[in-house]
């Protein structure tokens, strides 16, 4: 093999997943009925791996790489730091990804208060 043609050897991610999608349908048309259970299991386990991925990667640019140093703030406390009402937060929680929801407590993540700052700092 020539140098720097090892990359064009190894499949995309998609081209890797579409093969394997098309060896599973392959696979499922010859699968006994008995063994269906398994398998809609074992889907199920991949569509919460998948879910979890992408729970966790779903707003990066806040997230704090020392996850444990971060801490929750009530609505006065962050309402403080942006000098706007805690009824303002409320109202906006929705749309803020520094909100942090436990059932239907809403704290917001100072970490993520912090790095949403500095994003907008400059900004008119």
């Amino acid at each position: 093999m020539l140098p720097g043609t090892e990359a064009a050897s190894v499949p995309s991610s998609e081209a890797r997943l579409t093969g394997l999608l098309r060896d599973l349908e392959t696979l499922l048309i010859e699968l006994p009925r008995d063994a269906l259970p398994d398998f809609f299991g074992g889907l199920e386990r991949l569509r919460w791996v998948a879910y979890n991925l992408k729970a966790r990667d779903s707003s990066p640019q806040y997230e704090n790489p020392k996850a444990s140093s971060d801490r929750l703030l009530t609505s006065e406390e962050a309402a403080k730091k942006l000098s706007v009402s805690a009824d303002y937060l409320y109202r906006q929680a929705r749309r803020l990804p520094f909100t942090v929801r436990i059932g239907k407590l809403v704290r917001f993540s100072e970490a993520g208060l912090d790095a949403w700052i500095r994003k907008r700092a400059g900004k008119v």
